[in-house]
């Protein structure tokens, strides 16, 4: 199957650009657009400039990045859009973390909970813009362990839509 080699690829890509490797930030660009581009070309794969719904303001646009995959389907390889997300993490002594994505663009790299949960790459975030991340995002409201091992509470707001990356034509 076509699209599983190009997943491949992406996964072969972020694993070159982990956070602690020489090159924990993509240079060619401050976004995380950047990022997601330059995988999709070393994967061979169709990538922003080759859809035509992504012609709009590029601060705005919600890009398409291939194929809508659902989110319970979601694998490492993945794009996912972020719209408007925030995750609100609730802990036992009652204080709270926000963690929001406006309009943001990250690959997948593992999916821990089908449908709830993935760990993604992704750069122009805080708390230094200039680096790559790998962070676990909630994809809709749920309990579990923090990374700590405390109880946590999360909620989730806005969209996120999947994508499977598409070959060159």
């Amino acid at each position: 199957m076509t699209d599983v080699s190009i997943n491949d690829k992406i996964v072969g890509f972020i694993k070159a650009h982990r956070p602690g490797h020489a090159s924990e930030h993509y240079a060619k660009g401050d976004t995380c657009a950047t990022l997601v581009q330059a995988a999709l070309k070393a994967a061979g794969a169709r990538d922003l400039l080759d859809f035509p719904e992504n012609k709009g303001n590029p601060d705005t646009t919600d890009y398409v990045w291939g194929d809508p995959v659902p989110l319970d389907q979601l694998r490492p390889g993945d794009i996912v859009q972020f719209k408007d997300h925030v995750m609100t993490e609730y802990k036992p002594d009652g204080s709270s973390e926000f963690h929001t994505r406006p309009h943001h663009s990250a690959l997948v790299i593992e999916v821990l909970d089908a449908g709830k949960t993935i760990r993604v790459e992704e750069q122009h975030i805080k708390p230094n813009i200039h680096r790559i991340y790998w962070n676990t995002v909630y994809l809709q409201d749920g309990t579990g362990l923090g990374p700590d091992g405390t109880p946590i509470r999360w909620e989730v707001t806005g969209q996120v839509t999947g994508y499977r990356a598409q070959p060159k034509r």
